[in-house]
């Protein structure tokens, strides 16, 4: 092989090492392998599905029984 196409093979190699580290750090280190995801709905078009406890960004992120990003809420108010 000549030395412009042993090159031109490091070049990608080191392209590809930085996209696969680009992939991991995305996935594993900001938490964007995991969104937060959705269900159709007939009366909000979209809604978030219930009970998601996720990780974005360093943050924790959780969603009660209605879908909704606030500590559980009671069915029914205490007397």
């Amino acid at each position: 092989m000549t030395a412009k196409i042993k090159r031109a093979y490091r070049i990608l190699a080191i392209l590809i090492s930085i996209l696969i580290a680009a992939e991991l750090i995305a996935r594993f280190v900001f938490g964007l392998g995991d969104p937060p995801l959705f269900e159709a709905s007939d009366l909000y078009g979209y809604r978030l599905i219930p009970n998601q406890d996720i990780r974005r960004f360093g943050n924790r992120i959780f969603y009660n029984t209605q879908g909704l990003r606030s500590e559980p809420i009671a069915p029914q108010p205490s007397a």
